[in-house]
């Protein structure tokens, strides 16, 4: 049955490295093929994750300085609800892993699947996470020693110029953004090895950063394109959603009548996003696998 809804699709496994765009193609059938089969567990993970909506915490307003204000109230009330997705998205990428090698995985299989690969998948997370927050205090105290040192040692008009600060943080997060990004997109694919290979945490990043070793660049042109198609889905979910709030709002309608249009579009965006980046990151993943250890053929000079 799955090997015949594969062939209806014209969905094959690639055996040898491809261009992006053929890469691409695959991930678009993937997606196609197992969208049916991770359905419930992606919209489940996609409704886990927009509950906060339900009581009115939607994305963080922006300042008048235009900088997202991220309260405590905000990150207590999303985190735990990002949490169990997470466990979902685990559960999704198992099932389209399975599409992809002809199997058929059910949900509740994928569940097990996932429950057995938490543990590996939080010491993933953990690291990569204290990687980040190092980077980020490393900015904050550069940032915070170029800005006193500047006042305390500088000419008397640096003491004037206090409203530079803001500039001197900006410049510094901008150079240390290409190392966050870089250790990103090295570690990105251990959080699919921990499913696709069943390794533990520190193992699926140590072969993530193998395997993307040697294509950085495209990696993270690549990825930029699955998320940025992904991130369209959440977009004009939003988008909708905030429509559908204040229509009704304009309606009469009472405050938790738009708290649930919010929560049902969010939903639906996710339950598309999930599975569209998943695909995507499959489908790199497997080509840089295909890719790994094999050495460039040289170029053969023109005749």
């Amino acid at each position: 049955m799955a090997l015949e809804l594969l062939k209806a699709v014209n969905y094959r496994l690639p055996n040898a490295p491809l261009p992006n765009a053929e890469v691409f193609g695959d991930a678009v059938a993937l997606c196609a093929t197992s969208f049916r089969s991770v359905l419930p567990l992606a919209l489940t993970g996609a409704a886990a994750s927009s509950v906060p909506r339900l009581f009115g915490f939607g994305l963080p307003e922006l300042g008048s300085g235009g900088i997202a204000l991220v309260d405590l109230t905000f990150l207590l009330w999303m985190l735990p609800f990002q949490l169990v997705s997470v466990f979902f998205w685990l559960a999704v990428t198992a099932q389209m892993h399975a599409t992809a090698l002809g199997e058929e995985l059910a949900p509740s299989r994928a569940l097990v699947v996932a429950l057995g690969r938490t543990p590996a998948f939080a010491v993933a997370l953990a690291t990569v996470s204290a990687v980040m927050f190092a980077i980020v205090a490393l900015a904050v105290l550069l940032a915070t020693g170029v800005v006193f040192a500047a006042l305390e040692f500088g000419p008397p008009e640096f003491a004037q110029a206090y409203a530079l600060a803001p500039i001197f943080t900006t410049l510094i997060a901008l150079v240390l953004a290409l190392p966050v990004v870089t250790v990103l997109v090295y570690w990105y694919f251990g959080f699919l090895l921990v499913v696709t290979e069943n390794l533990g945490g520190f193992a699926a990043l140590r072969r993530s950063g193998q395997l993307v070793r040697g294509h950085l660049w495209r990696m993270k042109l690549a990825l930029s394109v699955v998320f940025l198609v992904a991130l369209a889905f959440v977009a004009v979910a939003e988008s909708l959603g905030l429509a559908a709030s204040e229509g009704l709002g304009a309606l009469g309608a009472p405050g938790f009548a738009g708290d649930l249009a919010a929560f049902v579009f969010a939903t639906i965006g996710g339950t598309f996003a999930v599975p569209v980046s998943i695909a995507g990151a499959l489908a790199l993943l497997r080509d840089l696998t295909l890719r790994y250890g094999h050495k460039r053929e040289a170029r053969i000079p023109a005749a």
